[in-house]
C-alpha cells in the first residue's frame, strides 16, 4: 500500500492503472486495478467519429489574500480547466488588475455587500449553459479527482450523474506550524500532511461539490445542492489554507461571521482555541489519514 500521504491518487503498479475506492465515513481506501484506461463499464469508443473535449469552466470566489492564486490555476489549467470566472469580495476590487494578467481569467462578479451569499450562483446563472460541467472550488482548496478529468466527465455523463462530491481534506506542514510566505516549490511538497483539522477539531461539514454540471444552485461552501439531482462522491478535496498569519485571518474570519450572523463562527472559534492552546500551531496528534 502507498502511504498516507498518497491518499486518492492514482498511480501504476506492475502494469496496471490502480485507483483507489474510498470509504468517505471512515476514510478507509483500497486498491481498484484496470488492465486499460477506460473503466469496463463505459461503451465502446467510436474511433471514427470526430474526439472533443468538453469546455470546462471554474467558478471561484476570493478576497484579497490571494498569494495562493498562481498555484491554485496552474492546478486547475493542469486538470484542464478552459476558463475561470471569479467573484470577488465588497471592498476587494483593487485585486482586478493582477488577477486579469492571468490567461482565460474572467471578472465575473463583485459582491454588492459584505456577504457574498449567492454570488457563485448568479455567476453560474449568467455564464454557464445548461450542460457545461464547471468546477467550484475556493481559492484555498485543490480537487483531486482520482482521474484525468476528462475520463470522469465521461463516466459521470454514461452514469447520468450531475453533481460529484468530495471529502475536504487538510494539508499542513510537517510539524504543524505555519509558514509566513509560499515559496516556489510545488504546494504538495510545502503542506505533505494531510489531517482531519476541519472534519475533527472545527466540527465543520466536510463534504464538498467539486463539480456538477450547468445551472445548479449551491448552498454557502457549496456544501449542498438546492435542486434534485443524481451524484457520486468519491473526490479529495485539499484543503490547503494553514500559512501567514492564520490566527489574524481566523479572528477577523470570527468579527465578519458574528456581525453577519452567519452559523459557522463557532467552527472558527474551535479553530483558533486548538491553535492557540498548541503553541500557533496545528498539532497533528490524531488527526493523520
Amino acid at each position: 500500500m502507498k502511504s498516507r500521504n498518497d491518499f486518492g491518487r492514482m498511480f501504476e503498479e506492475n502494469g496496471y492503472k490502480v485507483g483507489v475506492e474510498i470509504n468517505m465515513d471512515k476514510f478507509q481506501h483500497k486498491k481498484i486495478r484496470y488492465k486499460t484506461k477506460t473503466p469496463p463499464f463505459l461503451p465502446p469508443t467510436d474511433n471514427n467519429s470526430p474526439q472533443t473535449s468538453p469546455q470546462i469552466d471554474l467558478i471561484t470566489i476570493t478576497n484579497t489574500e490571494i498569494e495562493i492564486f498562481p498555484f491554485f490555476y496552474q492546478h486547475y489549467k493542469r486538470l484542464g480547466v478552459n476558463r475561470f470566472l471569479i467573484g470577488i469580495h465588497y471592498g476587494c476590487q483593487s485585486i482586478i488588475p493582477y488577477l486579469t494578467q492571468f490567461n482565460d481569467v474572467t471578472v465575473a462578479g463583485i459582491s454588492p455587500t459584505l456577504d457574498y451569499d449567492g454570488l457563485e450562483n448568479k455567476i453560474r446563472k449568467q455564464y454557464i449553459p445548461d450542460d457545461r460541467w464547471n468546477i467550484i472550488a475556493d481559492l484555498d482548496e485543490f480537487h483531486d479527482f482520482l482521474q484525468p478529468l476528462q475520463e470522469l466527465i465521461k463516466e459521470l455523463e454514461f452514469m447520468k450523474i450531475n453533481v460529484y462530491y468530495g471529502k475536504l481534506i487538510d494539508r499542513i506542514k510537517n510539524n504543524g506550524s505555519f509558514p509566513i510566505c509560499l515559496d516556489q516549490s510545488d504546494i504538495y511538497q510545502q503542506f505533505p500532511l494531510q489531517v482531519r483539522f476541519s472534519e475533527l477539531i472545527m466540527k465543520g461539514c466536510c463534504d464538498k461539490i467539486m463539480l456538477l454540471k450547468g445551472k445548479i444552485d449551491t448552498n454557502r461552501g457549496h456544501h449542498h445542492c438546492f435542486l434534485k439531482h443524481k451524484h457520486s462522491t468519491i473526490g479529495i478535496v485539499n484543503h490547503i489554507k494553514w500559512f501567514g498569519n492564520v490566527l489574524n485571518k481566523l479572528e477577523k474570519m470570527k468579527q465578519i461571521r458574528i456581525e453577519l450572523k452567519k452559523p459557522f463562527v463557532t467552527e472558527t472559534i474551535k479553530a483558533i482555541k486548538h491553535i492557540k492552546e498548541n503553541r500557533n500551531r496545528i498539532n497533528p496528534s490524531g488527526l493523520l489519514l
